[in-house]
């Protein structure tokens, strides 16, 4: 009975420790991963606002190249002073003029090209040069703000047909404002440059009820597709990209509804984030796109990596764990157990040599008293051998005389 109490008292032991110990590997597990997620969260928009900054760089040069080659200045000073015809032929010789070169600029990730007017006119589209003279003032916020505040603007923005990264110049002939450059990359151009330097996948999605009120009619399906994220589109070049590097359909590479759920809320934040996908074992970092001037979410951009997470060794970690647990356990049980049996040995031994000491002092005992007796039987015997002698010696003195 007391075998089958001690047994339960260290089994008890067992189960407490041995949850313990699986708390304490799955904090560090859960630690361990968040780190992970936060440094996924620093590389991706580390990348992102590298890509951000190298095409800002290179927009920089060709608007002043294109500014310069192309007296671009004059160009549109003179359309203050002449008729709708020579507007439209002065339009028609800049496009001319500008074509070779904006072929050229396609090769090096130039997507668009346009030439605003001072009231904030769109006067030429180098991509799409029969769309001008509609007014962007409440379609294009960075066009307005080059002309009202003469300062170059920079940043994702949806247009007329795409959502694209812009960069956009003020122009100036002999101290006067009359006219922008802007030099545009599409979001393709972002994703593909991250998924080149980085062994992910990259994509994007942008906010459809914004897109509708922009986009020119019968243009949407030509850029734009439904995503599955609700209220978002699929950019068509960007997905034309991600096929390119992950040689699957978008249907294949749809995470489950859970994940879709919490990269679209996190997507409607402020600032970048990632969350693990367990199920494909990747860190998904998920990049809000906000439109600087409006302070407008109008989308966001993701980079699925993988995790090569260690969820196997943590396994590993548990069952090695528990068995050194279950091991000491069992040796401190073995240890107590036989320290017991021992004390009972110990125990039955001393009460043994108790006994013997016992009966070993009455033995002494027994002893002393018949070696008393004997001593005291001697006495007498020699007292009285004595006196004898006594008496022989005085009879024989008395013959003697």
């Amino acid at each position: 009975m007391k075998t089958i109490s001690m047994k339960l008292k260290f089994f008890i032991i067992f189960v407490v420790l041995a949850i313990a110990t699986i708390l304490l590997i799955n904090k560090y597990y859960q630690s361990m991963q968040e780190e992970r997620l936060q440094q996924a969260t620093k590389v991706y928009t580390r990348a992102y606002d590298t890509a951000y900054k190298e095409k800002q760089k290179l927009s920089k040069a060709i608007s002043s190249g294109l500014i310069w080659m192309e007296k671009l200045p004059q160009r549109l000073a003179r359309l203050q002073t002449v008729t709708q015809e020579q507007k439209d032929k002065i339009r028609e010789n800049i496009y001319q003029d500008l074509q070779f070169r904006f072929k050229k600029l396609k090769t090096v990730g130039i997507s668009y090209l346009q030439i605003h007017l001072p009231n904030n006119e769109s006067f030429l589209r180098m991509n799409n040069p029969s769309k001008y003279g509609d007014n962007l003032v409440t379609i294009r916020p960075s066009v307005v703000f080059v002309s009202q505040n003469h300062k170059a603007y920079a940043g994702m923005e949806i247009g007329r047909l795409v959502t694209a990264l812009r960069f956009v110049y003020p122009i100036f002939y002999k101290h006067i404002y009359v006219g922008s450059i802007e030099v545009s990359y599409q979001i393709s151009a972002i994703t593909s440059s991250i998924m080149r330097q980085y062994y992910v996948l990259s994509n994007f999605f942008v906010k459809k009820d914004i897109v509708d009120k922009k986009q020119f009619k019968g243009t949407l399906n030509n850029y734009y597709s439904p995503s599955h994220h609700k209220g978002y589109y699929y950019d068509k070049m960007v997905l034309k990209e991600l096929k390119k590097v992950s040689r699957k359909d978008m249907k294949e590479l749809k995470p489950a509804k859970q994940i879709t759920d919490q990269i679209r809320k996190m997507g409607q934040k402020d600032i970048p984030s990632s969350l693990y996908d367990k199920s494909i074992d990747s860190i998904i970092t998920i990049i809000p796109i906000v439109n600087k001037l409006t302070k407008e979410n109008i989308g966001f951009l993701t980079v699925r990596s993988k995790a090569n997470s260690s969820i196997n060794y943590i396994y590993f970690i548990y069952i090695l764990s528990v068995g050194f647990l279950a091991l000491a356990v069992y040796l401190l049980y073995v240890l107590v157990h036989k320290k017991d049996e021992l004390a009972q040995i110990v125990q039955g031994k001393t009460e043994e040599l108790n006994e013997i000491n016992k009966n070993l002092e009455q033995k002494v005992q027994e002893k002393t008293k018949e070696l008393q007796k004997l001593n005291t039987e001697l006495e007498a015997k020699i007292a009285k051998a004595l006196q004898e002698n006594t008496k022989q010696l005085e009879t024989l003195q008395q013959q003697s005389k």
